[in-house]
């Protein structure tokens, strides 16, 4: 796979109109909640997960989403803090609690890709710790849910430092969206070289234009929503990240005006 990596929420139209010069991976457009009083944020929340294995899960530095039944909120979707979107990018694993045991999976259900691209340096951490490995993830008995979590923080202190670096994968990822499937490559963090910095990072700086273009090519998708759903649920949702998305751009605004005012200020003085 060569070239870097283009995030788009919108992808190919076939399989075969993929480039491997210029590789799509999967951008979501449902931003994850960032306030602390979400509860589907919240680990304790679940009501599949035994209360004290989830108070021990509160320890992992990272985001949760919970998934959400007519019960309550059941299982979660686990990411690192630089996650701000419901996507595969910065998702680590999935949690659920099922036959007395605490079980890590790469993903589950719909909601999202099907891969989760930090998981592969999980799943090597959780070998080389003896963990069970079974068809489907890990098992982890309840005395050993302690070391997850340590594992867990390990790999995002490894991609906060760059020792992980994101790659694309020649691996076909589809979604399906009101107007067909999508395809895009997975991607995956890899060990990265001395030095590298993560490739993620680096398309943000060099890549500004097909970053705006993406976040324009959402709020069409989030407007579009909007006109065609006629449930209230869905329509607060979109009413939320879209307010979320505005409150972001605000911050983007202020932090370049103050920027802006720091160089006039230089010019001034005749720096």
């Amino acid at each position: 796979m060569t070239g870097k990596i283009l995030f788009s929420h919108e992808g190919a139209r076939s399989e075969d109109a993929l480039d491997r010069t210029r590789p799509f991976v999967y951008e979501g457009s449902l931003l994850l909640p960032d306030q602390t009083n979400d509860p589907a944020r919240e680990i304790t929340n679940s009501i599949t997960i035994p209360r004290d294995i989830a108070q021990k899960l509160r320890r992992i530095n990272g985001k949760f989403s919970l998934t959400e039944v007519k019960a309550g909120y059941k299982n979660a979707n686990v990411f690192s803090r630089r996650a701000k979107v419901f996507d595969s990018v910065n998702r680590v694993c999935y949690l659920r609690y099922a036959d007395g045991t605490l079980q890590v999976c790469e993903f589950k259900g719909t909601r999202g890709s099907n891969y989760s691209a930090l998981y592969p340096a999980l799943a090597e951490l959780l070998r080389r710790e003896g963990f069970e490995e079974r068809a489907d993830g890990f098992a982890v008995p309840d005395d050993r849910v302690d070391l997850l979590v340590d594992l867990v923080n390990e790999v995002f202190r490894m991609q906060e430092a760059g020792e992980l670096r994101l790659e694309a994968a020649d691996e076909v990822d589809t979604m399906t969206f009101p107007d067909g499937r999508h395809y895009y490559f997975k991607a995956y963090w890899r060990p990265a070289g001395a030095g590298t910095a993560p490739q993620e990072a680096a398309a943000d700086a060099e890549d500004i234009p097909g970053q705006v273009a993406q976040i324009r090519a959402c709020i069409r998708r989030l407007a579009g929503a909007g006109l065609r759903c006629v449930g209230r649920e869905q329509l607060e949702e979109i009413q939320q990240a879209a307010e979320q998305l505005k409150n972001e751009l605000d911050i983007v605004c202020g932090v370049c005006r103050n920027g802006l005012d720091s160089f006039d200020r230089a010019r001034q003085l005749g720096l």
